[in-house]
């Protein structure tokens, strides 16, 4: 037999072979194919279910605007602590015993707050008692003077005696965010009719839980004493406003890191972010320029907010449209 002969007595064998291995391929394909496109309509619910943000475009949606610099100095993000003085005695403080809603419980008429700072703790202080039905709840101290904080340093450094070299708990005159009014201290009232440190059972810790909701940090959290000065305060609340309360308590920072976290978030880099509404939101610093203005870059037609961190700058917030 020739080897002519012997090949074509395989042609059938081969042709076969290579039939088996075309539809091998392509049923593969098939399948690859129908993978990859279930992956992709996957990726593309993922996609269609996050929320539309716009982003501005700086160039085009925004103009600059003179801020004042004394302003600096004023707004919820203002950062008092040991090293930057409250540089205002109270901001539209309103007294709690002639407004608030009789659900929870004011000390006396000595405790005043900001009118935004006590809208919102009554919303928060209301929700906590529909949840635990506990109206022993107390705003027990809020807004401070200077002079009064000169009082309560004078008489703990009395108790101490000479060698006194100040107090995790009483701030220097001058440095207490309680002179802001834009901080509250809670306790509890007993049965008897004294109050109690507020501390955190199943019921109470709902407060800290929730309070970024309403705008609220917990200050003085018990793993950044080092970073705030002052010793961990189950009772001591600070308003600064959404969606800075929810970013601060959702990452564990203290208002000390968030004010230097900030810094790094100018108008070309900024921090996005969203609240728990579902509103997202733009955030970037301006550093405060030489003389009596800085000048900043703002959206025309977007709702913003403009705090001075006490510091260093301003932080501009812009509420970004959704679709």
């Amino acid at each position: 037999m020739s080897d002519t002969d012997s090949i074509r007595k395989k042609y059938p064998l081969l042709i076969a072979l290579v039939f088996f291995i075309y539809i091998s391929a392509t049923t593969f394909i098939l399948i690859f194919s129908a993978s990859i496109s279930s992956v992709r309509a996957s990726e593309k619910i993922l996609i269609n279910a996050l929320p539309n943000v716009t982003h501005l475009n700086v160039g085009s949606d925004f103009v600059d605007v003179e801020i004042d610099n004394n302003r600096l100095h004023s707004g919820f993000l203002v950062l008092v602590n040991n090293d930057n003085a409250c540089q205002f005695d109270g901001d539209n403080l309103v007294t709690l015993m002639e407004k608030f809603n009789k659900r929870y419980k004011v000390a006396d008429y000595d405790v005043k707050l900001n009118e935004t700072v006590f809208h919102k703790a009554e919303n928060m202080l209301s929700a906590f008692v529909d949840i635990s039905e506990n109206t022993n709840i107390m705003i027990h101290s809020a807004y401070r003077s200077k002079e009064l904080q000169q009082e309560l340093y004078d008489d703990d450094k009395k108790s101490k005696g000479s060698d006194y070299t100040g107090d995790e708990f009483v701030l220097k005159p001058g440095h207490s965010e309680h002179q802001t009014g834009y901080a509250f201290d809670l306790s509890l009232m007993t049965d008897d009719g004294d109050m109690t440190v507020l501390e955190y059972t199943s019921e109470t810790q709902w407060i800290p839980d929730n309070c970024d909701k309403y705008g609220f940090i917990l200050r003085y959290p018990e793993n950044k004493v080092s970073l705030t000065g002052i010793g961990h305060e189950t009772w001591h609340y600070r308003y600064v406003g959404l969606p800075h309360s929810e970013y601060i308590m959702k990452n564990h920072l203290c208002l000390e890191e968030y004010i230097d976290y900030l810094t790094t978030r100018t108008i070309d880099n900024p921090l996005y972010t969203t609240d728990y509404t579902k509103t997202s939101w733009m955030i970037y610093y301006v550093p405060v320029q030489f003389g009596e203005r800085t000048t900043a870059q703002v959206p025309k037609n977007s709702e913003y907010q403009i705090y001075g961190n006490n510091r260093d700058g301003f932080i501009i917030s812009v509420k970004l449209t959704q679709s």
